[in-house]
């Protein structure tokens, strides 16, 4: 007898409800937990920096589920990258952001979905005489699996996740250094010289004026951490928000990017972020650890974005000259092939015989039967070559 297949039953909005509120039950304190030791920190903002697309939510969620993961994907994401889950594993559960349709303000004060609005309505909506809105925001829950638990091993990484770990030591401070000046000239935001001696600090946002400075005593490592820093600072704090946050909130947030991007061009700089984010969290009370998370991880995953297409565009530019030098060196053989073989016999003769045997050798002689009879005036030039 036949097995019928069932039927994938849909879950109520109360039963997804349900399950959204036990995943999310306690990650405000999950989230907060973290950042009790410098130890505690140092794993989180590790497992962030693998996860920089994913929000504050989703990076807890999956660190409950699986510690230790080290990069996600849905079913058919593994499938399509040629390595199936295997049998057995079980998913981990994210949360889905899911926009419900717009709505618009009929002429009675009654908000509607605006796809049920009549032809005069959507006009209107248009001429801007009925107010619409977004939809608002509603959740789902989505299946993710680690590669540890797909046919996938580390050594596939590079082809499944291309770029996801650039080599980054300082080494390639140069070109850290114009992807991070592409930052910059992408908000808006000047890097300068400092307008005053800095002492010890090793780097400064100008608030009022959009600029950022380095301390020129920096070492090329410490650069790249100030700077990320400094360009935190300039993006999220601006003078139109900046009384929004408070000192510690806006020193936790700047450092803690500065350590994820760093991070994840292999550029350690937790002797140095661990120590500062915990002399700013220790005894300050930070109001909303989820909201000051999500802007540091939209920013995060802005910064690395940036720099990953500068070297990509750099990469792009060398394959480009190499190119070139390479068409130049196959014109130059090309050249070299279709001289006349009678001149490259006599250059080789020329360069190897005395000056005996080169006059009276069949170069010599061929030449000679070419000449016309010498005029008085050729004669004497022949001699003073002789």
């Amino acid at each position: 007898m036949a097995k019928t297949k069932r039927s994938y039953k849909r879950k109520t909005p109360e039963k997804v409800k349900e399950e959204i509120n036990h995943l999310t039950e306690g990650m405000e304190k999950s989230i907060s937990n973290h950042f009790h030791s410098p130890e505690q920190m140092k794993e989180y903002l590790n497992f962030m920096g693998k996860f920089h697309r994913y929000s504050p939510r989703n990076t807890a969620l999956i660190d409950s589920q699986f510690p230790g993961a080290e990069a996600v994907g849905s079913y058919a994401f593994w499938k399509e990258k040629g390595f199936p889950v295997n049998k057995g594993e079980k998913s981990l559960k994210i949360l889905v952001p899911n926009r419900l349709g717009q709505h618009f303000q009929n002429e009675e004060g009654e908000w509607k979905p605006l796809k049920y609005a009549t032809k005069k309505e959507k006009q209107l909506v248009k001429d801007g005489q009925l107010d619409k809105r977004d939809g608002r925001l509603v959740y789902s829950t989505g299946s993710v699996f680690d590669i540890s638990q797909t046919s996938a091993t580390q050594k596939d990484l590079p082809q499944i996740f291309p770029n996801k770990w650039i080599d980054g030591q300082v080494e390639n401070y140069s070109q850290l250094r114009r992807g991070m000046e592409d930052i910059a000239e992408k908000n808006n935001i000047r890097i300068v010289e400092p307008y005053e001696e800095l002492g010890a600090a090793k780097g400064v946002s100008y608030t009022g004026r959009g600029e950022v400075a380095l301390n020129p005593r920096n070492s090329e490592r410490q650069d790249t951490k100030t700077l990320l820093h400094e360009l935190t600072h300039a993006k999220l704090h601006t003078k139109e928000n900046m009384n929004d946050y408070t000192k510690p909130e806006k020193e936790f947030q700047a450092e803690m990017t500065a350590y994820t991007v760093a991070s994840y061009f292999n550029i350690d700089t937790s002797d140095y972020s661990l120590d500062y984010l915990h002399h700013w969290t220790k005894d300050h009370e930070l109001k909303d650890h989820e909201k000051l998370l999500q802007e540091v991880q939209s920013t995060a995953k802005e910064f690395i974005m940036t720099i990953e297409e500068s070297m990509e565009q750099e990469k792009e530019g060398e394959k480009s000259m190499d190119a070139k030098e390479q068409k130049h060196v196959v014109e130059e053989e090309k050249q070299e092939r279709e001289r006349l073989p009678s001149e490259k016999l006599r250059d080789m003769y020329r360069s190897q015989v005395s000056k005996s045997e080169r006059d009276s050798g069949p170069f010599g002689k061929e030449k000679s039967q070419k000449k016309s009879i010498p005029t008085k005036t050729s004669k004497r030039l022949i001699r003073r070559s002789s």
